[in-house]
């Protein structure tokens, strides 16, 4: 059995939802839905958790998460390795606004920008969910990003 999809094969199976007409913000929805799922299965004594966000899907799938970890009596710290107006897709853009309007009325999510590589902090969270990058990575990373990962 093959556990892993290239980056290509990925792009397929994205398109087959497309052409399937299968909306792609019930995809984030799921994804994001089973990322928090996970969490609160495996790890229900673990209450902090810090979600790192990239542009893209994935990090669209942490905005989700990050809502319904905060469902369930988790403490968030969603942390956004961008500007918000260079979030690219707009299922994730979606996401970002609901988190955002989430985040001004619940206490139990702190969200951070960083934009620069200084502005990260250690981070002593129970959890770390990476939600940076996907398939749609290409040429060398850079900054924030670079030091977040390592």
């Amino acid at each position: 059995m093959k556990d892993v999809l290239t980056p290509l094969e990925m792009r397929c199976v994205d398109k087959n939802t497309e052409y399937n007409k299968l909306p792609t913000l019930l995809l984030m929805e799921n994804a994001g839905s089973q990322i928090a799922s996970h969490i609160v299965d495996n790890y229900p004594d673990k209450k902090k958790v810090s979600l790192y966000a990239g542009t893209g899907g994935n990090g669209g799938d942490a905005f989700v998460a990050a809502r319904h970890l905060l469902n369930h009596g988790y403490r968030i710290h969603l942390i956004l390795l961008s500007r918000p107006e260079n979030i690219k897709n707009n299922d994730s853009i979606l996401n970002w606004k609901v988190i955002e309007n989430v985040a001004k009325a619940d206490g139990n999510i702190r969200v951070s920008i960083i934009t620069d590589s200084t502005q990260l902090n250690p981070d002593n969270s129970d959890i770390i969910v990476d939600a940076i990058l996907g398939t749609g990575i290409n040429g060398k990373l850079r900054q924030p990003v670079s030091k977040a990962i390592d």
